[in-house]
């Protein structure tokens, strides 16, 4: 990584103390984090994938699609569906066949069984 891929935040130094601390535990050094920007970074990832849960809540599963309310949408958050037609994903808000909206239909365990017994194929992972 080249110095242009970091960028530098401040942080109050009894959080840096408590981290120092951490560093120094069996429980840190068993996930392989051996310094501030590894704990660091893994705990800005963590957050991440928790907000985006928040983000998305599944509704309701019928026979061809599923709802999803994508809180990020609008004021209020906005109801989509996702439709499983002809082993494919479709998403009637992005109308696409690959979407977080797909991705997050895939996470839900009931939807899941549902598409892997019908033979539709999931999305790669998600990236963070």
């Amino acid at each position: 990584m080249g110095k242009d891929d970091w960028k530098t935040v401040n942080v109050k130094k009894a959080m840096m103390d408590e981290v120092e601390r951490m560093l120094r535990t069996d429980a840190v050094r068993k996930d392989g984090i051996t310094n501030m920007s590894q704990f660091v970074d893994l705990a800005l990832r963590e957050k991440i994938e928790r907000f985006e849960r928040m983000r998305f809540e599944h509704i309701n599963m019928y026979d061809d699609h599923v709802k999803i309310l994508d809180n990020k949408l609008g004021r209020a958050g906005r109801i989509l569906s996702v439709y499983f037609r002809d082993a494919r994903a479709w998403c009637e808000y992005c109308d696409e066949h690959m979407c977080v909206h797909i991705q997050y239909a895939w996470e839900i365990p009931g939807v899941r069984e549902v598409l892997a017994a019908r033979k539709i194929a999931p999305p790669p992972s998600r990236a963070v």
